[in-house]
């Protein structure tokens, strides 16, 4: 399969994000935080190519509480697979993920609710993005999180595969866990 060059370029991109842009957290606000943060989400997304097609937007879900939120707004109108990235916040249940494309999951405070939102993620081929470091082993596809001072993520190969998205070399290589 060729991968076309703009999605070999976003691989570039975000390895030269991620080397030459380090961020050291204990200086860092909240805000910057999110700010970062959303800035690996919408590479993550670029860097994913999705399993099924791309309506006229991308969609890109929210479910869960998280402070991340009112900075995911901003990639409202930014670009990813061709399309216009529309940023969605669904309410806890997982009927409407059949329109998402990604989806970002905050804090769930049922555990059989976050399963049920994950294994529905999973059938409807949607890429899942959380910062919750438990959430990676319920089944969340790529997970951010601080290490040494960093952000830094991991990432759930098999479920990627499950739910047959294809990620980008970069993007595994750059990992700091890759569960397989």
């Amino acid at each position: 399969m060729m991968i076309p060059l703009s999605f070999r370029n976003s691989g570039l991109f975000l390895m030269l994000f991620l080397i030459f842009a380090p961020v050291v957290m204990a200086g860092t606000s909240s805000n910057q935080e999110a700010k970062l943060k959303v800035g690996f989400i919408f590479n993550f997304i670029k860097l994913t190519l999705p399993a099924k097609p791309i309506a006229d937007t991308y969609h890109l879900c929210m479910v869960g509480n998280s402070p991340l939120y009112k900075e995911l707004i901003e990639l409202n109108r930014q670009r990813a697979h061709g399309k216009y990235i529309d940023v969605i916040s669904l309410s806890s249940g997982s009927n409407a993920l059949q329109s998402c494309d990604s989806l970002f999951i905050g804090k769930i405070a049922k555990k059989r609710q976050l399963i049920t939102i994950i294994d529905h993620a999973i059938s409807q081929k949607v890429l899942t993005i959380s910062d919750s470091k438990q959430y990676l082993g319920q089944g969340v596809i790529i997970n951010l999180k601080q290490l040494g001072g960093r952000i830094r993520f991991d990432v759930n190969l098999k479920v990627a595969q499950q739910s047959q998205l294809a990620l980008n070399a970069n993007l595994l290589r750059l990992a700091h866990n890759v569960l397989k």
